[in-house]
């Protein structure tokens, strides 16, 4: 999943939950994807792919809003935007200057600040990047697993640079220890809309722009062996068995 991530943990707008909502309404997901993906690239509104166990086809996501995005920019004190940075390695300049340029219609201005992809890892590693970066995840189906690397206050991954709200961090540790795949799934539903409801998601990783999906091959006659509801290394011999 390629997504902007705004830094919620540094003094600034994206502090604010409204400006990240303002954030996520202000960008047409699905026209940046016709524009540069070939038909390649799927659009999601949460930390799952369209189809995947994970995935809510009920939450109610954010979808391209341009004047609630102006609205809410100005109840969070700022009618007239902001100028913010939004860092960026080449292998992606175009795409995000063009959601850039979205952004810039409803107030907040970004200001294009490009690096080599080590300096960025630097960056999200210590949770030092200013106003908006490129966010690059995993969205296997264990969502406790791959999230938890970047909600996590220990996290991998950009977690030094976004907030850790305490109802966030106990619905991750209750999908971590979930007793069965329904119990989990469940929480997992619970997660994608406490994060990604447009009325009021935290938004703490920005908006998804779009999913690549990678395929994958097996035999048939390969049975419950997990693939695509667990993560990708979890199965058990007591349960996988082959049809042949």
């Amino acid at each position: 999943m390629t997504g902007l991530i705004p830094n919620s943990a540094l003094e600034g707008p994206f502090q604010d939950a409204r400006v990240r909502r303002a954030m996520a309404l202000a960008l047409d997901t699905q026209a940046l994807s016709d524009a540069f993906g070939y038909g390649m690239l799927t659009t999601t509104n949460q930390w799952a792919a369209p189809g995947s166990v994970t995935y809510d086809p009920d939450l109610n996501g954010a979808t391209y809003n341009p004047e609630k995005a102006k609205e809410l920019l100005a109840e969070a004190g700022y009618p007239d935007g902001f100028d913010t940075t939004l860092t960026t390695d080449a292998g992606n300049s175009d795409y995000f200057t063009a959601a850039a340029n979205m952004l810039g219609e409803v107030g907040i201005r970004c200001n294009i600040n490009l690096v080599d992809e080590s300096a960025q890892v630097n960056l999200y590693s210590t949770g030092t990047w200013e106003g908006i970066m490129g966010h690059f995840a995993s969205i296997a189906p264990d969502l406790g697993l791959y999230m938890g690397r970047h909600l996590d206050v220990d996290g991998s991954f950009y977690a030094p640079g976004i907030q850790h709200p305490e109802d966030h961090m106990a619905l991750l540790e209750a999908i971590r220890v979930a007793p069965t795949e329904e119990e989990k799934i469940a929480k997992e539903y619970e997660m994608q809309e406490l994060i990604y409801d447009a009325d009021n998601g935290s938004f703490l990783f920005g908006l998804p722009l779009f999913v690549q999906t990678e395929p994958i091959l097996k035999y048939d006659y390969v049975k419950d062996d997990g693939r695509s509801v667990q993560h990708v290394g979890t199965w058990t011999i007591w349960d996988c068995w082959l049809d042949k």
